[in-house]
């Protein structure tokens, strides 16, 4: 008894270690971050890309985003802690801008600038989102 206790205890370590090393390459593989940038003043057409940008991710990656290996993120680029995305990303105004990530660091990003074009016409949007997104994540 006393040696299948012992067994059972070194298993134990040579299982253990593992087990860590399993859990530390998951937090810090790459992940999708999303990002919506907008300022302090909202216009309509502001908050309605912000919407039809949720919409789409959530519609098309809802278990990419349980998952964490994509994030929805909405910045106000007015804040002082967040000025730097505007040289970060090279932003010039409300922006979708979808970027790859390791260890909290950009490694690529895009700006989907046909948000605006696409604006009034919520199927083409979401199919925009999406298919930048698939291209971007394929990449």
């Amino acid at each position: 008894m006393k040696k299948q206790c012992i067994i059972i205890f070194l298993m134990y370590l040579l299982v253990l270690p593992s087990f860590f090393v399993l859990n530390a390459k998951n937090t810090e593989e790459d992940k999708f971050v999303v990002y919506y940038f907008h300022g302090n003043k909202r216009c309509f057409s502001c908050n309605k890309i912000e919407a039809l940008s949720n919409e789409a991710i959530q519609k098309y990656f809802a278990k990419e985003l349980q998952q964490g290996q994509i994030e929805w993120k909405v910045i106000n680029i007015d804040k002082s802690e967040n000025k730097h995305f505007i040289d970060d990303f090279q932003l010039y105004t409300k922006s979708l801008i979808v970027s790859k990530q390791s260890k909290s660091k950009v490694i690529r990003w895009k700006n989907l600038k046909n948000i605006w074009i696409l604006l009034n016409d919520q199927t083409k949007f979401y199919d925009y989102v999406h298919d930048e997104m698939i291209s971007f994540m394929k990449e």
